[in-house]
């Protein structure tokens, strides 16, 4: 949107990468959207998935998008063990863990909710990731937690280069969005 007269008056092909599917929730996101798709040269969606919604928002979307799936990074070293020795010394009867971006959308709000409400010392949630643009949010979610004096143990740790010890020591990975 920000660029948007930039990218009609330039003229330049544009290559539009699509991770999430096309926003339909607003009025306006949805004519916003088709007219970028329109637009671009290309359009790479990171799932089949996300392709067949971009596909269904008319015809002439289908030569234009393809799927490029991403790649998990190839780390050579395996997991520091000190660093998964140290999770488990520290982790709950029942450990959660979450990676990823920590935005709303992702659900970690409702998430977080569930977690203050169960208020249950044997379960514990490690956040790993950054809040992506989301600073202030995820600051108000931090003051809530130490009011909501829940004994629910909730900790972030923020970006982490290499996020397999925290999986490896957490007993199951929580996906809520």
């Amino acid at each position: 949107i920000y660029l948007a007269i930039a990218l009609f008056r330039l003229g330049k092909p544009i290559i539009y990468r699509m991770g999430d599917a096309p926003e339909v929730a607003s009025k306006i996101q949805p004519h916003l959207w088709r007219i970028l798709a329109w637009r671009a040269t290309t359009i790479v969606a990171n799932s089949h998935f996300v392709r067949s919604l971009v596909r269904e928002q008319g015809k002439v979307f289908n030569n234009k998008c393809t799927v490029i799936h991403n790649i998990a990074p190839d780390r050579k070293a395996p997991p520091a063990p000190e660093k998964i020795k140290a999770l488990k010394a520290s982790k709950r009867p029942l450990q959660l863990v979450y990676v990823g971006q920590l935005t709303e959308r992702k659900g970690i709000h409702e998430l977080i909710r569930a977690l203050v409400n169960l208020d249950d010392p044997r379960v514990g949630c490690w956040f790993v990731g950054n809040p992506a643009g989301e600073q202030d949010s995820l600051n108000s979610i931090q003051t809530q937690l130490k009011e909501a004096k829940s004994r629910t143990h909730i900790e972030f740790f923020g970006f982490q280069p290499d996020p397999r010890p925290y999986f490896i020591a957490a007993d199951w990975h929580i996906a809520p969005s």
